[in-house]
């Protein structure tokens, strides 16, 4: 039985045969020369795993059997001239690659292949593909750590449910934590957010902001997410009513570049539509010390922020010194109450030496009662 058939990377021309053997698991092809149509038996195929065949000529439709090969987790079909649309409907649901860029597929976009949990690549880049963000909705748990919808044609607006995806809570593994054929893909297919070059036109986001917020915080501060927002895309600036406070804004906006198009047309930094400061990152605050009158007023807050910390000072210590005052007038309050009513003691003491010792000391003691006098020897 033949199983696994791996003729990658040679000069391989001319076309595949159609009937392919009818065991295949694992068939590999990508980086040759071949051509002519994908062979109708790979939809045939009910023990069909891996199906890699990127980077040839192969031309006309993908196979529609390839949408209910129930086996299937590795789909690749990148880099060739394959037409026609996408199966609708993807029943596959141990499939965890499916890359089809750079062909001339058109169509509806297959949503469904949106709901497959264990998908972690949806890569249908540079395609003609056509929809609507908000028709895309996630399993609700998810692997998608690359998400390209580049450069095929989009409308409607980002659904805040797309920040469920794995990749906006992806921290890179070091290279022993790779562990199985699945988590190599990221090897060479870093995680991607890419919705480039769709003519998208809708308000920058806010939910956006905070989930790339998030990511950036989770990483340490690098970057381990591509992420292409732009190109022909047209993303205006919220109002500052409409966003959320998030720290480290402006790092965010350096690691990912993040612009708006204000009401003038113009491009501009997300941190500017969003009226962060530099001294005091939040809403609507002053301008940075980098904007027109920013120096002077920077250091007009410095000053008053040196001026605040020295009063604030001042009145901690007062507050304690009062504090202290109180503590000790109470005290001495209760000791007055306390002696005011104490029972004074009335007793007599003799020192009376005894003569038959001559160094004993011994104490007569009475009280007022006038109880008889007793003695104690010391």
């Amino acid at each position: 039985l033949l199983e696994f058939l791996d003729i990658s990377n040679n000069a391989m021309s001319g076309q595949l045969p159609d009937q392919l053997p009818p065991d295949l698991q694992s068939f590999s092809a990508s980086n040759n020369d071949l051509s002519g149509p994908l062979p109708s038996s790979l939809g045939r195929s009910r023990d069909l795993r891996v199906l890699r065949l990127a980077n040839n000529r192969f031309n006309k439709r993908i196979p529609l059997g390839l949408a209910s090969a129930g086996a299937l987790i590795s789909l690749r079909l990148a880099n060739n001239q394959l037409t026609g649309p996408v199966a609708y409907i993807w029943n596959n649901q141990f499939l965890q690659e499916f890359d089809v860029s750079n062909n001339k597929l058109s169509g509806d976009m297959p949503y469904s292949l949106m709901q497959r949990a264990n998908l972690q690549i949806l890569n249908v880049a540079g395609n003609s593909l056509v929809g609507n963000f908000s028709r895309m909705q996630l399993a609700p748990t998810n692997a998608l750590l690359t998400f390209n919808m580049s450069g095929n044609s989009l409308q409607g607006t980002l659904p805040s449910s797309l920040q469920a995806m794995r990749l906006f809570s992806y921290v890179k593994p070091t290279s022993q934590d790779y562990s199985s054929d699945s988590d190599v893909l990221f090897k060479t297919t870093p995680p991607a957010f890419d919705i480039s070059n769709t003519k998208l036109s809708t308000v920058f986001p806010d939910w956006l902001s905070r989930a790339l917020g998030g990511l950036y915080n989770i990483s340490n501060g690098v970057s381990t997410v591509q992420v292409r927002l732009y190109g022909n895309n047209k993303l205006t600036c919220p109002t500052t009513q409409a966003v959320t406070y998030e720290p480290y804004m402006f790092d965010v906006q350096k690691a990912f570049g993040l612009q708006c198009q204000d009401a003038t047309g113009s491009m501009v930094p997300i941190t500017q539509a969003m009226g962060y400061d530099a001294y005091s990152p939040t809403p609507g605050g002053q301008p940075a010390g980098n904007a027109p009158g920013g120096p002077s007023d920077g250091k007009k807050s410095n000053g008053g922020a040196i001026a605040g910390a020295i009063i604030g000072s001042l009145l901690g210590l007062a507050a304690i010194a009062g504090v202290g005052y109180f503590m000790y007038k109470k005290g001495q309050d209760r000791r007055n109450q306390y002696l005011s009513r104490r029972v004074p003691l009335t007793f007599n003491s003799a020192y009376d030496p005894s003569e038959t010792s001559g160094q004993e000391l011994t104490v007569t003691t009475g009280d007022a009662a006038g109880r008889q006098p007793y003695h104690r020897r010391f």
